[in-house]
């Protein structure tokens, strides 16, 4: 009985349904259609989004929307949304369908399209490159800008420019280059600045090095240095301790030496991006000048450096080379067959004055072999005063004589210098005491009755002894001879501690 209720209850409901949807559907096709849309802005700027969305009447079930001026230019969704990429004020079309009915609606000027502020920025692929390798820019800035102005610029003067959004640029000249963009559209401008952005590296980087004509020199004179640096260098900056001038950015400076002392010099070569240093600690020796009568420096020949530049001759093999004993530095290099022979000159015929006369020795020999010799070439008796390494006794390692016909102080050391290694010896005659120093230290003093005679005015020998008269020459000394001072009066003690502590 209730399934037979339930029935016809059902039957009922279904057939005022179907009476409802029949008068609907005739209502339907009766309403009107009008197209209208709207939009969530409609003022914007270059690449913003517009949201639109279909509000017709009507029911609508097809859209044909035309976007003048967006992205896309059409669309056939009920709510589409465009980017408007072009600057302006623009239409929009909607037409809408259903049922064979039509409605369509353009409203003018419905979307305004303005400029973005500009927010200018850039980046780079690379920041340290070589001379001549390719560096991408790229723009980066917010916006949407219409042109660009690359500037590109280092302290040098050196300037790349480009009008490009994105350019690839190489740099033929090294240096630190700061980079400034500046974008721009109609309505506005904007720039940037990036400080020392691109660094670029020379091909060839500057190698600093320098020569100098002497590196031993007499208080009050001058060196003449050269530059031999290498590389693409674009300036030099010297450094001269204890020198006048004391800095310098000539190619080719001379400096004066006022003071007694052994001094540094330091060159800076120098590109635009880096800097190259060489420096040689204590590369100039300054000698005292008070009473000097000769300096041999031994510095790539066997000139005169004092102030009578009293040049000797070379004979025989005398070789200069870098062994002397400071870096860069030279000395003479005696084979055992040859020496440097001073013409007379009255500066070294000291007579019964006071002299003295220093040098630095290396060498292994213990043969016997003369130093240095004033006069001596008639053999014993002769007036003359010599430094002899090495002889026929344990007691004779070395020998300081002065003498004359009447007789002589020979000063015999048991202790030699022949140990391979620089040392100092330093003869000094002061009336009658004869005094014999070893790297600063007194190691022998004699006296004689009355002060000798000790030139024959014959020609100073360094590195041998002559002999038979004149003319021949004995026990050559064989190694290595620097620093070769002549004063024609006696240092006192301090002043020869002076002398080897320029060593």
């Amino acid at each position: 009985m209730i399934n037979r209720y339930t029935a016809i209850i059902c039957s009922f409901l279904l057939v005022l349904l179907n009476l409802s949807c029949a008068t609907d559907d005739a209502l339907l096709q009766d309403a009107p259609l009008g197209a209208a849309f709207e939009a969530d802005v409609q003022e914007v700027k270059l690449g913003d989004t517009v949201r639109f969305k279909d509000v017709s009447e009507g029911l609508p079930s097809q859209w044909r929307w035309l976007f003048e001026g967006g992205n896309p230019g059409t669309a056939i969704v009920h709510s589409p949304m465009v980017i408007y990429d072009t600057i302006g004020t623009f239409s929009v079309t909607l037409e809408v369908r259903r049922d064979g009915k039509i409605s369509t609606i353009t409203i003018p000027d419905f979307v305004t399209v303005g400029y973005r502020e500009l927010v200018a920025d850039f980046s780079a692929d690379m920041t340290t490159v070589k001379v001549g390798d390719p560096v991408q820019f790229t723009d980066l800035s917010a916006g949407l800008p219409e042109s660009w102005q690359w500037e590109i610029y280092a302290a040098n003067g050196t300037t790349v420019t480009s009008t490009e959004q994105h350019p690839e640029l190489t740099f033929d000249r090294a240096g630190i280059y700061s980079v400034k963009l500046t974008v721009s559209h109609p309505e506005g401008q904007d720039m940037i600045t990036k400080e020392g952005f691109v660094t670029v590296l020379s091909a060839n980087p500057p190698q600093a090095d320098f020569t100098s004509v002497v590196s031993g020199v007499v208080a009050g004179g001058s060196v003449a240095f050269e530059s031999v640096s290498i590389g693409d260098v674009s300036g030099l900056r010297w450094t001269f301790d204890g020198g006048t001038p004391a800095t310098s950015t000539e190619v080719n400076p001379t400096v004066v030496y006022q003071t007694p002392g052994r001094y540094t010099v330091t060159l800076e070569a120098y590109d635009e991006i880096g800097t190259d240093t060489k420096t040689v600690e204590g590369h100039i020796l300054v000698v005292p000048n008070s009473g000097l009568v000769a300096y041999y420096p031994m510095d790539g020949s066997g000139a005169d450096a004092g102030p009578s530049a009293i040049h000797p001759s070379v004979i025989g093999q005398v070789v200069f080379e870098n062994e002397g004993r400071i870096g860069g530095g030279t000395a003479a290099r005696f084979d055992g067959n040859s020496l440097l022979l001073v013409p007379d000159h009255a500066g070294f015929n000291f007579g019964t004055g006071d002299f003295t006369i220093a040098c630095w020795i290396n060498t292994e020999s213990a043969d016997r072999m003369m130093v240095w010799a004033e006069s001596g070439a008639n053999a014993g008796g002769d007036n003359q005063t010599w430094l002899r390494l090495g002889d026929n006794t344990a007691d004779r390692k070395i020998r300081f004589a002065v003498e004359d016909a009447s007789g002589g102080t020979i000063l015999n050391i048991s202790d030699g210098v022949t140990d391979g290694v620089w040392r100092q010896v330093v003869c000094v005659r002061e009336g009658r005491v004869s005094r014999v120093y070893i790297d600063g230290v007194l190691v022998r003093e004699g006296t004689a009755p009355a002060p000798r005679n000790v030139s024959s005015e014959q020609p100073f020998k360094i590195g041998a002894q002559e002999t038979s008269g004149g003319g021949s020459f004995s026990n050559h000394f064989n190694g290595l001879l620097d620093d070769l001072l002549v004063y024609g009066r006696a240092l006192s003690e301090a002043e020869v501690n002076q002398l080897f502590d320029l060593r």
